[in-house]
């Protein structure tokens, strides 16, 4: 099943053994358990952002590795309405906005699914709003 340390540590929340585990050199933070989840998209579904902040923090973390049914980090976040990690997610500049699940949908699908459009949409970086709003303004009446 490929559940590592740091794969469980997420899962679980438990931020001190996620520390410990990322001081290694060797760790591998985008290893994916068979359903191709990472530490990263778990923490992200089960909306820890500490836990998210600090795999991050490594160089090798990347964002937009998609599980089995397509979703991503971000998509995550955006499903189970975990703004705080959704508005985390995209202060990183290899965030990638396009990224679709395996029904079409991207990250704003969820965060509109959630009723949470336009609470986030406001907070965005500003770069993000104009593209949001470019992007689904007429889908989404914003």
């Amino acid at each position: 099943f490929c559940y590592t340390a740091l794969i469980w540590a997420s899962i679980k929340g438990s931020l001190k053994v996620v520390e410990e585990l990322l001081k290694h050199q060797k760790i591998d933070v985008i290893i994916k358990n068979i359903d191709g989840y990472t530490a990263l998209i778990y923490a992200s579904y089960k909306g820890y952002i500490k836990i998210v902040k600090e795999l991050l923090i490594s160089d090798d973390i990347i964002l937009n590795l998609k599980d089995k049914d397509g979703y991503t980090a971000l998509i995550w976040a955006s499903y189970n309405g975990h703004l705080d990690i959704v508005k985390e997610l995209l202060k990183r500049d290899d965030i990638d906005l396009n990224i679709k699940d395996n029904d079409d949908k991207d990250f704003f699908d969820h965060l509109k699914n959630n009723q949470k459009e336009v609470i986030i949409i406001k907070e965005f970086p500003e770069q993000y709003q104009k593209y949001l709003i470019g992007k689904k303004a007429s889908k989404y009446n914003i």
